[in-house]
């Protein structure tokens, strides 16, 4: 399955047999090496004229911002993916290694994180930057809250359009950042409009890494029985 097949099969599972079960207007988010949603509209899957619909990783969140993998500028998963977090720090830490030796001085910025990757950049991981965060290291905890902010106003922005009855934060990055899961909830309580706020409920998902083969087969099965 595509990525955009396997985001709404796992929203379908949610719907049918996890935590969005009953819900006819849910959104399922989740994060992991790229960011995306599978939408259930008045109690149908909707994934757009040509299945890309909840593509929130090509979402514009910075003109003319980071390098996405696609090509373009400002995307929200070149910010909010795990993969894009850990090259994130990286960057900001070589800059910082420069403008340190062109004063003479020594690094101060992203101590402990380096030391949970073994000193060596190349190895930093979004879950490095959770450790080191959580031990009061000012870059990881700076780029996971901006991170979190910029992730919140997407699918804030995605909520005031579809207004669904509930939502589901989920994926690898989320699960593994309980800081960054607190701000993303934050960071859309606070960019809702009453009305879209009024009804929603926000929650995680239940089937989590089976949800896309468990929605798979519901939706194989549905189709057998028409």
């Amino acid at each position: 399955m595509t990525l955009a097949c396997d985001l709404a099969a796992a929203a379908w599972a949610e719907r049918v047999a996890g935590a969005g079960k009953g819900a006819d207007d849910l959104l399922v988010v989740l994060v992991g090496s790229t960011v995306g949603a599978g939408l259930v509209v008045s109690g149908k899957l909707h994934e757009g004229a040509s299945g890309a619909a909840g593509d929130l990783a090509h979402v514009k969140v910075h003109p003319n911002g980071r390098i996405c993998a696609c090509g373009q500028r400002g995307c929200l998963d070149a910010y909010a993916s795990a993969p894009s977090l850990a090259a994130w720090a990286r960057d900001d830490l070589r800059i910082a290694a420069a403008a340190a030796r062109a004063s003479g001085k020594q690094p101060g910025i992203g101590r402990r994180l380096l030391d949970h990757a073994g000193g060596d950049p190349e190895r930093i991981t979004a879950a490095a930057m959770e450790r080191a965060a959580h031990e009061g290291d000012e870059l990881s905890s700076r780029l996971l809250d901006e991170a979190a902010r910029l992730l919140g106003q997407a699918v804030a922005n995605l909520i005031i359009a579809l207004n669904p009855e509930r939502l589901l934060l989920g994926g690898g990055l989320l699960s593994g950042s309980p800081r960054m899961r607190r701000t993303v909830i934050e960071a859309v309580e606070q960019n809702l409009s009453r009305a879209a706020r009024a009804a929603l409920h926000i929650g995680a998902p239940a089937l989590e890494e089976d949800a896309a083969v468990v929605g798979a087969a519901l939706i194989a099965r549905e189709a057998l029985s028409r």
